[in-house]
């Protein structure tokens, strides 16, 4: 006896619509945790991408909390990720706002 797995098989959802739908699926199958870990993936690499230009960490952190909070909007409009993922988000770009406003010892 084969022993079925816990989610649907993706030959039930329309792929053929977009990425929208793969994205979907794909969070189900991770228990929603592949978009919580894409936005993680773009959070870092927008800060290590601005060290490695500007060697500012600070400014690194406050520009990767920008650009993710951007694209989390996006995933939230999509229904990707949730309210409280949303709020982390948020968090971590107001943190990293105020820490552009931080003495610094230059």
């Amino acid at each position: 006896m084969v022993a079925s797995a816990p989610f649907d098989p993706i030959t039930t959802y329309n792929v053929s619509s977009g990425l929208p739908t793969v994205l979907q699926y794909v969070n189900e199958v991770t228990g929603h945790w592949a978009s919580n870990m894409i936005l993680i993936a773009i959070f870092i690499i927008f800060a290590f991408g601005y060290y490695s230009a500007k060697r500012d960490w600070l400014a690194g952190i406050s520009v990767a909390g920008f650009g993710t909070f951007v694209i989390a909007i996006f995933f939230r409009m999509g229904g990707f990720i949730s309210t409280i993922t949303m709020g982390i988000v948020i968090a971590v770009m107001i943190l990293g706002f105020i820490g552009l406003f931080l003495p610094r010892g230059e």
